[in-house]
């Protein structure tokens, strides 16, 4: 609650203030005490046609003094402790009015200043507490950075703290000049129109990068909801890192409110912010509303001509990691151009609202409190008004300069990635920047085991013409930290990445036989294979758990002996590439003597192929990093073969969507329980029989998720196929034929281009399944040359969704769709239609409650989310394969709805109870985890219990208020 100090209307007594005159508004208020009700009247209809004409054209500037009490000594210990955050007792006078409080020194490098800024917590009559910041701006020498860069966000719309100025007397002295900023705190999030409720974390030390390698306990702050979980921050940290340039744009508009974004950055490149982005910014997670991100303003005294030299692309103070958000948009030219945009448009808002008069009429209001003050960095009166010149002057030519500055020479550009595995020969890539003027640009590689890059006995330097480096001797076991700087004669920038690390690993061995046996150990390794290996008939490959095998660029495992490579859980199999360029050829099996089991390893930036041999994987990950499969030719595969049954089962694929994930070929092949991701392709049967597809997680590859090409009897089952480019499911041709008898049943087919496609000939049958946010759900036509009838499907009991421009059914040719017993949103003859109020929305994805499907019509969606709806509350016990984000969810009771809060995500296995009353007091130790969550939704307090826990929460009167239980792995803080 916010009292008369608060509301930014103070004028200086004639007495004290050099500022002469009344305010009109002082004048108001007198006349308002004097002439009763009418005056009352006229006096609110002028201040709010003023308010309003204000709001829109001008810039305020409120002069406020203030007069500090307090122990001398303990205000020289308060001084002499600056680092610290210690606070004194002081009183404090403002308008009259006195108050005790407490101050100490707020900041961060600017503590060491000699004049100091000042925090100071009010102790208000209602028992509130009011925060008030006194910026000491001693590295401003104009007073005027915060105050008009401020304006600028907020002419914007973007909400920012607002300003006035500080005259400070201190102990009946005058003891500088100070600009007082806003608190961003609840009044912020109030008066800016935002949910006090959401998330407010604050970027408060260098470092604070949105990497990573941010600590939260040291690098950020939680100003809100401080009891609750930060898990919020922590996945968007996660989901940043895995975005490339063209994926991070998609999910930015996705997850952030983006128009505020794109003003922001542009905002602070029109103000040449220099000092933000790796601290000094606010982030706001709208958690009960709409669930975006929005970034927020802070610390603005180093803008206009602080930075005037800066690149809008150097966003660092040079020994931090970038911005990772920030850097990766800046590379993506779509973003870029928006932001260009933007800037006409402040530019157009600054020139509107007369910010350069506005300075000027501010100067001789500040004058006098300005040469009074012996603290600042000032060396006259006349160094200040030259300031402002150099600032004013900026001002005027800043559109053009800051548009010319978006298409310099040296365009952003990104250093490759080494830091996702260990290896022994690192080498180091970055992209080129297009020299289009032919002024030439060379490259200065930083390699050094000192994270700073400060120790030049550590560190190594190297200038590149290319964009490429390879270490001229093998680089010592242990962290090297990696950086790029592009420079082209005086000019100079560092590529997005300078915070990158390789670890290099111990120096390996060739391995050796023992008799017909060649066996690597946990002990021996690393080893290392700089040549092809060849395992012929009667011998044995045994590669025991713990294992870290290198295979150099292009090498080749061949078996037609026996391999053993079982891993466990606890001690994995490592086989990677010795060298960060390119990756190792394949392990390739040819007619092997027994059937191959791999279990329990990572296999990185190579391939497996079979011929005529039985493969099982279990437990084993492909991540692919550096191999373009699109260079290999024929099929270009990370498994790729024929005549052999193939049983993956819990296994995963990470591409890089280049390439394919398997094309297997004949056999009785089963993918079960996996996960694929950026693999397009991602599972492909050709001649199958008898295969299954099933339980599987398919998402955000570019082509297709499974192909099935003249195969028969493949059964494709509970599914997840997410947001892929092409089809979530094709049954189509190969040269042998067409595909006959598939059935593709309770799968959850969610934002891809086409959710089923059948195509030549082919036929199957579909149902039970869901389908949403499809350009088209279901498509039937003829596609090769050669085939008299395009596809012949039958669809039954799916949930069918589409938007107005979406086809949910949609047959060309002579195809044949025949369709009962579907639930539609759309028309569709002989479907049950649905109301959208019946879904779950999460994450732009739809679920239908089991309270509102009959038992046998919709296995998936009946085993998977089953809602209880109870007058003590919500049950919700989730089984579906994927985490679900339950955030905005409206759930119904036959009365009214219910929004469950942003950000309650829900695993597999894990039951969460939202219920409907009053919070009680809860013991001591309630807060044991992340996940299982008690939602109050009467007034949006959560309780949180660690993940294999049984609770049973009760009142004081026993009555239950929560209980339930989580069944699944803890996997991040």
């Amino acid at each position: 609650m916010r009292n008369k100090w608060s509301e930014n209307k103070h004028n200086l007594s004639k007495e004290s203030s050099p500022d002469s005159g009344l305010s009109l508004f002082a004048q108001l208020r007198s006349i308002i005490f004097t002439g009763g009700t009418w005056f009352t009247l006229l006096f609110l209809l002028i201040l709010g046609i003023t308010s309003c004409r204000k709001s829109q054209k001008e810039i305020q500037a409120d002069i406020v003094e203030y007069h500090i009490t307090c122990n001398p000594d303990s205000l020289q210990w308060l001084m002499d402790h600056a680092s610290e955050d210690h606070y004194i007792p002081i009183e404090i006078t403002r308008d009259g009015e006195t108050l005790p409080a407490r101050m100490r020194v707020r900041g961060d490098t600017s503590r060491g200043f000699p004049k100091k800024s000042l925090k100071i917590k009010l102790d208000k009559a209602d028992g509130t507490e009011e925060t008030l910041n006194l910026n000491a701006e001693y590295l401003d020498k104009s007073y005027m950075h915060q105050h008009i860069s401020s304006a600028v966000f907020r002419l914007l719309g973007e909400p920012c703290f607002t300003t006035s100025y500080a005259p400070v007397h201190m102990n009946g002295e005058y003891y500088g000049l100070f600009v007082r900023v806003e608190n961003v705190d609840e009044d912020f999030l109030i008066r800016n129109g935002m949910d006090q409720n959401g998330n407010l974390y604050k970027a408060s030390r260098d470092g604070a990068s949105l990497t990573p390698e941010d600590d939260f306990n040291y690098h950020w702050e939680k100003k809100s909801n401080t009891n609750e979980s930060w898990s919020d921050l922590s996945r968007l940290i996660a989901d940043i890192d895995t975005c490339d340039q063209q994926s991070i744009l998609p999910y930015v508009k996705s997850h952030f409110d983006y128009p505020s974004l794109v003003s922001h950055v542009a905002a602070n490149i029109y103000l040449c912010n220099g000092s933000t982005y790796y601290h000094n910014y606010f982030l706001y997670h709208d958690v009960y509303g709409t669930g975006l991100w929005k970034m927020i303003a802070w610390d603005l005294d180093k803008t206009l001509s602080h930075y005037d030299w800066k690149s809008p692309f150097e966003m660092n103070n040079g020994a931090d990691a970038d911005n990772a958000l920030l850097s990766k948009l800046l590379l993506n030219e779509k973003f870029l151009a928006e932001v260009e945009a933007r800037l006409s448009d402040i530019h157009k808002l600054v020139t509107e609202a007369g910010i350069i008069s506005h300075m000027e009429t501010l100067m001789p209001r500040l004058e006098t409190w300005v040469n009074l003050d012996k603290r600042d960095k000032l060396e006259s009166v006349e160094d200040w008004k030259a300031q402002i010149a150099k600032d004013i002057s900026f001002i005027e030519k800043n559109e053009e300069k800051r548009k010319q500055s978006l298409h310099d020479d040296l365009q952003p550009f990104q250093v490759f990635d080494l830091r996702r595995e260990p290896m022994i020969k690192p080498v180091f890539r970055w992209q080129e920047i297009p020299d289009y003027k032919s002024k030439g640009i060379n490259y200065r590689l930083y390699l050094s085991q000192d994270r700073t890059f400060e120790d030049s006995l550590k560190t190594i330097v190297r200038e590149v013409s290319d964009t490429v480096y390879v270490p001229d001797a093998p680089l010592p076991a242990g962290r090297w930290y990696y950086k790029v700087v592009a420079r082209q004669g005086e000019k100079y920038l560092t590529g997005y990445g300078r915070h990158y690390y390789t670890d290099v690993d111990d120096t390996p061995i060739v391995p050796g036989w023992t008799g017909n046996t060649m066996k690597l150990t946990s002990a021996g390794s690393p080893y290392y294979l700089g040549s092809d290996l060849h395992i012929s008939g009667g011998q044995n490959l045994i590669i025991m758990p713990g294992t870290r095998l290198y295979l150099d660029t292009g090498v080749s495992i061949r078996i037609e002996g026996q391999l053993i490579c079982e891993g466990t859980s606890e001690n994995r199999i490592q086989i990677r590439c010795a060298s960060g360029e390119g990756s190792w050829k394949m392990i390739e099996f040819d007619h092997c003597e027994k059937d191959v089991f791999i279990t329990h390893t990572d296999i990185s930036n190579g391939r497996l192929v079979y011929h005529n041999t039985d493969v099982v994987l279990r437990h084993v990950v492909f991540r692919n990093f550096t191999a373009n499969l699109n260079d290999i030719p024929s099929r270009p595969s990370l498994i790729w073969g024929e005549n052999g049954n193939f049983v993956m089962d819990s296994c995963a694929m990470w591409g890089n969507q280049t390439g394919e994930g398997m094309n297997l070929h004949g056999g009785y092949p089963r993918v079960t329980n996996s996960f694929f991701t950026r693999i397009p392709d991602a599972i492909e049967f050709i001649e199958a029989d008898s295969g299954l597809i099933a339980g599987n997680v398919v998402q955000f590859c570019k082509d297709d998720a499974i192909d099935m090409n003249a195969c028969e009897n493949v059964v494709v089952s509970r599914n997840v196929l997410l947001y892929n480019g092409d089809k979530a499911i094709s049954v189509g041709v190969d040269h042998h034929g067409s595909s006959h008898r598939i059935l593709i049943e309770n799968n959850y087919i969610v934002g891809n281009r086409t959710g089923c496609d059948i195509k030549d000939s082919s036929d199957a049958v579909i149902r039970n399944n869901v389908f949403y946010k499809q350009q088209t759900a279901v498509r039937a036509r003829q596609k090769e040359p050669g085939y008299q009838k395009g596809g012949d499907v039958i669809v039954e009991r799916n949930v069918l969704f589409g938007s107005e421009q979406s086809e949910l059914l949609k047959s060309e040719g002579n195809s044949n769709i025949v369709q009962s017993g579907n639930y539609a949103n759309k028309k569709l003859d002989g479907a049950t239609y649905i109301d959208s109020t019946l879904f779950f929305r999460l994450s732009g994805t739809p679920f239908i409650p089991s309270a509102y499907i009959q038992p046998g019509q919709l296995p998936l969606l009946e085993s998977s989310v089953n809602l209880i709806v109870e007058e003590s509350g919500i049950t919700i016990a989730h089984h579906f394969p994927v985490p679900v984000d339950f955030g905005g969810c409206v759930v119904w009771d036959g009365h009214r709805g219910k929004v469950i809060p942003m950000g309650t995500v829900v695993r597999s296995g894990e039951t969460i109870v939202l219920y409907k009353g009053k919070k009680k007091d809860l013991p001591d130790n309630w807060h044991l985890g992340n996940y299982v969550r008690w939602e109050d939704l009467s007034e949006g307090i959560r309780m949180e219990i660690a993940p294999g826990v049984v609770y049973n929460l009760t009142d004081e009167n026993g009555k239950w208020i929560c209980k339930g239980s989580g069944t699944w792995g803890n996997s991040e803080n």
